[in-house]
């Protein structure tokens, strides 16, 4: 499917109606959840997108309640032992991971350098007294 509409149809899951098409209130929706939603459909599995996050079990639990509330979709069904991606999650996976992929990257290059972080020699020198 091709992005453009793959993007549409992640705007239309994000409007206040699972079937009219709406604008996407950016304002109202937690881009946060985007980050979590790229963890989530890549490790499929609740507790290991938590760990990458540094989150617990359950706080990873009700992220994944707010984004299957946001996509009007289940995102990841209970298959045996597994979680499955649904229809949409599958055709979500590739926008959302190249959403976050290129905020990181916009994010990054405004970062300051930080003299901790630097691997720069500083060498001093004076007289003894």
């Amino acid at each position: 499917m091709p992005r453009g509409v793959v993007l549409a149809r992640l705007a239309q899951r994000l409007g206040n109606s699972p079937t009219a098409p709406s604008n996407v209130n950016l304002r109202q929706f937690d881009l946060n959840l985007l980050v979590a939603l790229d963890v989530l459909l890549t490790e499929r599995n609740v507790t290991r997108a938590g760990e990458r996050l540094f989150l617990s079990q359950p706080a990873m639990s009700g992220i994944l309640a707010r984004l299957r509330h946001a996509f009007h979709d289940e995102l990841l069904v209970r298959v045996g032992r597994n979680l499955e991606l649904t229809a949409l999650a599958v055709e979500l996976a590739s926008p959302v991971h190249e959403t976050v992929r290129q905020i990181s990257s916009f994010t990054q290059s405004f970062r300051r350098p930080s003299p901790l972080m630097s691997r720069a020699a500083l060498t001093l020198s004076g007289a003894s007294l």
